[in-house]
């Protein structure tokens, strides 16, 4: 996929987003994205970062690692997850959204 392409698409997360949200009534206290690409994690946290809600990135960190990449993001944070919501959502290939709401 063009990078820029990639991006232009997730601009469109915030929609869906919002539409998951109204859907499930509740909004997350922690968002974790799967860990793909750097640059497109600054944009997901550009977008979605606030007060109220952490977006966790470990790109740099440990990379694209397949749907491993929640579990080790957690795991980098599990301290602090007690009694969260948290957002686990993934973007593949062709625009596919992935994505559950976990309480912890």
């Amino acid at each position: 996929m063009n990078p820029g392409m990639a991006l232009r698409l997730l601009h469109h997360a915030e929609d869906f987003y919002k539409e998951f949200i109204s859907e499930c009534n509740t909004v997350p206290e922690v968002i974790i994205f799967h860990q793909v690409n750097p640059d497109i994690l600054k944009v997901l946290s550009n977008l979605f970062s606030t007060k109220e809600c952490e977006v966790v990135d470990f790109s740099e960190k440990i990379g694209n690692c397949g749907a491993a990449s929640f579990g080790i993001a957690m795991n980098f944070i599990k301290e602090r997850l007690a009694n969260k919501k948290v957002f686990l959502c993934s973007f593949g290939t062709g625009g596919v959204i992935s994505v559950g709401l976990w309480q912890f």
